[in-house]
């Protein structure tokens, strides 16, 4: 009897030992990063939340809007509380990314994903899971926006053809301003005399750029994108900025996390607006990428309406320019 109470007691230490060193690794493993806004979120309930902002940019365009419907706030804050980090990355994705902001009384909780990765104080970024559901839930939303919106306005022809027609003209009468914009049309370069700067012409807008090869742009509809060439070709985006045009009635880019308004165009009266990205675009390891993405974006964030050392200059402010 003796002999099998000693043997239980001996069992006994084991399993507690392992339970105590499986406790300790599980607890190292979360120490190895924080992310304060997740367990911010997770302490409150869907019925703390007054709305929430979205940014959604894919390959597709670039979405965002608010809600404050509960129900579906309630299925937004479901979808991102369950998502979960599980290792950290050096990785970087391209058009697909999703910002989110939480409204709670006076707390502002913001969550950035550039595909499946997230980037937390410090410049650490990470993988996560469980992301997809979220993302297909606010992609449902757009959807659901945009073919209301298309409702709206084929309900507003039918009942109102005199107005439409109204709009119409007026829109003709404007040659650039409407939703056939082509920020592209005309566009061409012309390098300074000493060959040091380039002057790049776009539709109503001139941007001043060094003339060399570091860096390059992709345009398309409504915008275009300067980006680091080095980047770009390992993978890694090199975006930037991005500079759109939007209608002068449309203030819906105030939504995008990070941006400078440009100036207005007013030959096809459009508003310019320098969109940033919000996270790593090319290799933090590579120290010349490194400086040379830091030399040109510094530069680019020089952008803005009526800044003297903006690079960027509308079509009634070009002449004064060169």
């Amino acid at each position: 009897m003796k002999r099998n109470g000693k043997r239980l007691y001996v069992f006994m230490m084991v399993s507690l030992l392992a339970i105590a060193v499986s406790l300790s690794a599980c607890g190292s493993e979360s120490a190895e990063y924080e992310w304060p806004a997740m367990e911010a979120l997770r302490a409150l309930s869907a019925s703390d939340i007054s709305s929430v902002e979205y940014f959604r940019a894919t390959e597709d365009g670039v979405s965002q809007d608010t809600v404050t419907d509960a129900a579906k706030v309630e299925d937004i804050y479901l979808r991102l509380k369950d998502v979960e980090i599980t290792g950290e990355t050096d990785m970087d994705t391209l058009d697909d990314d999703l910002s989110i902001k939480v409204n709670a009384g006076d707390e502002m909780l913001a969550f950035s994903f550039a595909g499946d990765i997230v980037a937390l104080d410090g410049g650490k970024r990470y993988q996560v899971d469980d992301l997809s559901s979220l993302k297909s839930y606010i992609d449902g939303l757009i959807a659901e926006k945009l073919e209301s919106t298309e409702a709206t306005k084929a309900s507003e022809e039918e009942t109102s053809e005199s107005s439409a027609k109204e709009t119409t003209e007026a829109t003709s009468e404007s040659s650039s301003a409407g939703s056939s914009y082509d920020i592209e049309k005309g566009a061409y370069k012309n390098a300074s005399p000493d060959g040091s700067i380039v002057y790049i012409y776009f539709n109503d807008f001139m941007i001043i750029m060094p003339n060399n090869d570091k860096y390059s742009y992709e345009a398309s509809g409504d915008s275009v994108t300067f980006y680091l060439w080095a980047a770009r070709q390992e993978g890694r985006g090199g975006d930037l900025v991005t500079i759109k045009a939007y209608d002068m009635n449309d203030d819906s880019y105030k939504q995008i996390p990070n941006y400078h308004i440009a100036g207005v165009g007013k030959n096809v009266n459009k508003r310019f607006v320098a969109i940033y990205p919000t996270n790593v675009r090319w290799n933090t390891e590579d120290a010349e990428q490194t400086a040379d993405y830091k030399e040109l974006s510094d530069y680019l964030q020089k952008i803005g309406e009526g800044a003297a050392n903006s690079p960027l200059y509308t079509a009634d402010t070009i002449e004064g320019a060169q």
